[in-house]
């Protein structure tokens, strides 16, 4: 749906002007509701990462400690097309915008780095971002200053959090288990496509075992390769 949006809209910043629904606040669900409640902006972030597959599958998002400050780093494989631009640069302007509502405080990122090249204009990236712009770099991430992490939350709340937090953690218990064995397969089958030499025997060599056990272990997770290629 993405790549045929990105298609359609013939939109250079889609990213960025899809970002801007953070601040309808008549979506807002209880994992928002739990991260407004939070005592800080640091708290707010530590949960976004804990509870993300509340919002979405795997691990999309990860928090890495670095001097002065903390940085929000995107997970998910980076490929060359525009969607992934446009994916990647949504992601990054969802949290600052989010935060900025949730927070009542105009947060500015001290940088924003983005693995794909730079497009052609950047004014509304520098017009969002306000901060330093990087292209082309190893990680999308945003990087932020500890006196912004540590800036309290107007809705801090414990007690409302722990309702909202109980809600989430409901919600998860719902979900069927994370898959170890699947989520491998994909990652081996995405880079073998890629080549188009994508077997189950080339996989299973990949993942350092037999074609038997691939299949049975796939079968007791309840999916099979050929399932997953086909997904992919």
């Amino acid at each position: 749906l993405g790549e045929r949006a990105s298609e359609l809209s013939r939109d250079p910043n889609l990213g960025l002007h899809l970002a801007q629904d953070v601040r309808d606040t008549s979506v807002y669900d209880a994992g928002l509701l739990m991260l407004m409640s939070s005592p800080c902006v640091r708290t707010g972030l530590e949960r976004m990462t804990a509870y993300q597959r509340y919002w979405g599958d795997g691990e999309r998002v990860k928090l890495f400690v670095v001097p002065g400050g903390a940085s929000v780093r995107l997970m998910t494989e980076g490929t060359a097309d525009d969607y992934q631009r446009q994916s990647d640069e949504c992601a990054m302007a969802e949290i600052v915008i989010g935060l900025r509502a949730i927070s009542g405080r105009d947060v500015v990122p001290r940088a924003v780095r983005f693995r794909h090249p730079a497009p052609a204009e950047v004014g509304e990236h520098q017009a969002l971002f306000r901060c330093e712009l990087r292209f082309a770099t190893p990680h999308t991430e945003l990087e932020f200053a500890d006196g912004d992490l540590d800036a309290p939350l107007p809705h801090a709340n414990a007690t409302y959090c722990a309702i909202f937090q109980g809600q989430v953690e409901r919600a998860l218990a719902r979900l069927p288990k994370a898959s170890a064995m699947a989520k491998d397969v994909r990652a081996a089958a995405q880079a073998a496509l890629a080549s188009g030499q994508c077997t189950l025997a080339g996989t299973a060599r990949a993942l350092g075992t037999s074609e038997r056990t691939l299949q049975r272990r796939l079968q007791e997770e309840g999916t099979s390769f050929a399932e997953l290629v086909d997904c992919l």
